[in-house]
């Protein structure tokens, strides 16, 4: 809703409520064999509501307001396994007497226990050899659930002012305030294989809190403030300089494997990550030329990583938060459209980074590269339209390359995709002053193959989850405007 409360002055407010409820099952090991069965049963519900006053006049511009959010939610993780391969798969490498019974019967142990096939020999035999013929199949499920509710109050303000018509000045910040709570509670029987062994744990090694739920709060604050600058050299071209001061919240995390016996877990905060971004660049046209150029520069404090740790006591796996430390991104982006005559234009974007974790203090984490951030990225093409009679024809091939990536941290080559180019086309006619459209697509022409995401759930396991991009998909697409 906006309102013209005077000439200059506007007053407007959004609201916003969002409610989810998300049930997803996945077979986190990706093979036959019943090793990684989860779900993920997720609930919650947001409200979000803002308030802006906006004054303009001829020398500045300004507003100031406040917002709010408010979120109530929580994560169910049900999970099923059977034991006998469980254990081979996960455990053995912990347990030595596991480890020498399944391997001299010819079961292949830790990350080994996968196939060239993605069949799991242990899936058949495991258990009978650690029970000693007694039991063939072991089912196992158990549960665990995380719950966040956060509330988050700010208050903000900036102002433009414009000495001259070139040239425009902006100041602004923004007041957080953070309530957090997390919460946590488990279902978590303990292995019968394990306990014929007397070692009473959860097949996971994880804390069984017998479904009581655990909570732990906390409150923060932060200023975060912003500078810019534009200047325009003419009506068609401008440079600009930004300097922004940005955040990750802190994460109240509680340490659910002291969560035994009615003991209250342990609460762990992970420091805010703060990121100051520095940027210039120019933007415009030339005769039949446009683009823009930029450079940035940020840098990181407390940067946060989502990691996979070991429990040594007992080969569990539990994904946490915690803090890498200091970490730095520079980079530069092109982009650019160039019209060659009347029908034919080009066009092509380029992009350099060079970031990552500091190399100082040396640490797990020392002189790796941000996961999901290649260090060079390039597209290219051209888009053609071609009258013929009282039709127009369109055709648009493009190309875009991704150098290296790393999908998780600590990089690990087995745990990335190397560089790729995929080669699209998109190409029909338009009829009717463009109000019908018959055209078709290509994706991917080459069918290259190659990973968007590897590791997830499975390599936390030992065992990565490897998921492929795209193949080869075309299509034929209708369209028209009424």
């Amino acid at each position: 809703m906006s309102v013209d409360l005077s000439p200059g002055i506007t007053f407007t407010t959004v609201n916003g409520y969002r409610r989810f409820d998300a049930l997803e099952i996945f077979d986190a090991d990706g093979g036959p064999a019943w090793y990684l069965e989860f779900a993920e049963d997720a609930k919650g519900d947001q409200w979000s509501h803002e308030s802006r006053f906006a004054f303009d006049g001829p020398k500045y511009r300004a507003s100031f307001g406040w917002n709010a959010f408010f979120e109530n939610g929580s994560q169910r993780v049900p999970f099923s396994t059977e034991e006998g391969t469980y254990i081979a798969c996960s455990i053995a490498t912990a347990y030595q007497p596991f480890r020498t019974a399944l391997n001299g019967a010819g079961i292949p142990t830790g990350p080994g226990c996968v196939a060239a096939n993605g069949t799991i020999p242990a899936a058949t035999r495991a258990t009978a050899i650690l029970t000693g013929g007694r039991s063939t199949q072991i089912p196992y499920s158990s549960e665990f659930t995380n719950y966040g509710n956060n509330d988050t109050y700010s208050v903000f303000a900036d102002a433009t002012y414009i000495p001259i018509p070139a040239l425009e000045l902006t100041a602004g910040a923004r007041i957080l305030i953070e309530d957090r709570q997390s919460g946590y509670s488990s279902i978590q029987p303990n292995s019968q294989i394990l306990a014929a062994l007397g070692v009473r744990t959860s097949l996971l090694g994880t804390a069984n809190t017998n479904g009581v739920k655990f909570e732990a709060d906390q409150s923060f604050a932060a200023i975060l403030p912003r500078f810019n600058a534009l200047l325009k050299l003419d009506d068609d071209v401008s440079l600009y300089g930004t300097i922004s001061k940005g955040r990750r919240s802190p994460v109240v995390q509680l340490a659910a494997l002291n969560a035994v016996n009615g003991v209250r877990p342990n609460l762990q905060i992970v420091p805010e990550e703060n990121v100051w971004n520095y940027e210039g660049g120019i933007k415009g046209r030339v005769g039949p030329f446009t683009g823009a150029a930029s450079v940035f520069y940020q840098t990181y404090d407390g940067f946060q990583v989502s990691v996979n740790e070991v429990n040594p006591a007992n080969g569990a796996v539990v994904a946490v938060t915690r803090s890498a430390g200091s970490a730095k991104n520079v980079g530069v982006e092109l982009e650019g459209n160039l019209a060659l005559g009347q029908y034919l234009s080009v066009f092509g974007t380029f992009a350099y980074l060079d970031g990552g974790i500091a190399d100082q203090p040396a640490g797990t984490f020392a002189g790796n590269r941000f996961r999901l951030q290649p260090s060079t990225t390039a597209s290219g093409g051209a888009t053609l339209r071609l009258p013929l009679g009282g039709a127009v024809f369109y055709a648009t091939p493009s190309a875009n390359y991704r150098s290296k990536v790393f999908f998780e941290l600590p990089n690990s080559a087995a745990i990335s995709q190397r560089g790729y180019t995929l080669v699209n086309l998109r190409a029909g006619i338009e009829l009717a002053d463009g109000r019908y459209r018959v055209g078709g697509f290509a994706r991917n022409l080459t069918n290259k193959r190659y990973l968007i995401d590897a590791g997830n759930t499975g390599g936390g396991f030992g065992i990565p989850t490897y998921i492929a991009g795209e193949p080869r998909f075309y299509g034929v697409e209708l369209g028209a405007k009424f």
